[in-house]
């Protein structure tokens, strides 16, 4: 109150000053209450509901139906501190994503690239420059790809790799 202009701190008051007041005094209650709890929201270790969202929404990760606050937290987690980039890790990555008996198959392009000899047609120009060269990973997996495991694929690949998704027919191995 001291911070009110003068005409709103006076002794004779009516209905209608002490309602503005009382609103007044109600909103700013509530603002430290907003302020209190958005502390704790901010906090990745207390964030709950809408906000660990916020967070999941960060790091590619989604909240799968009916998850827990815990649940979606430690996924967050284990994004952060999952190893990266290499091959095992795309194929783990993609396993726990879509599924454990998920059949995945990576390769990259560039190790098909066939050198003749050190002559000229071994140049750069008679290939695909788009797709057979350093720096392409191309992953099949035989069902449908989700919007999480594509998000998170941009997330850990590393700056210049270019990663090709395909879906291939399902085979049964008995291996």
């Amino acid at each position: 109150m001291k911070y009110l202009p003068t005409f709103l701190k006076r002794e004779e008051t009516s209905a209608d000053h002490d309602a503005f007041i009382g609103a007044l005094t109600d909103a700013l209650a509530q603002v430290a209450r907003d302020t209190a709890q958005l502390e704790q929201e901010l906090l990745f270790s207390t964030a709950t509901g809408s906000w660990l969202e916020q967070w999941a929404d960060w790091f590619g990760v989604y909240r799968s139906r009916a998850e827990s606050d815990e649940s979606l937290r430690q996924r967050i987690i284990a994004c952060l501190i999952e190893e990266r980039i290499t091959i095992p890790a795309l194929e783990a990555m993609t396993k726990r994503i879509l599924g454990a008996d998920t059949q995945v198959h990576i390769r990259e392009p560039y190790e098909e690239v066939f050198r003749l000899d050190d002559s000229l047609l071994d140049e750069h120009r008679f290939g695909d420059a788009t797709y057979y060269r350093i720096g392409v990973v191309d992953i099949a997996v035989d069902r449908s790809p989700t919007p999480e495991w594509l998000a998170l694929l941009g997330l850990i690949k590393g700056a210049g790799i270019q990663i090709y998704t395909r879906e291939m027919a399902r085979t049964n191995n008995s291996n």
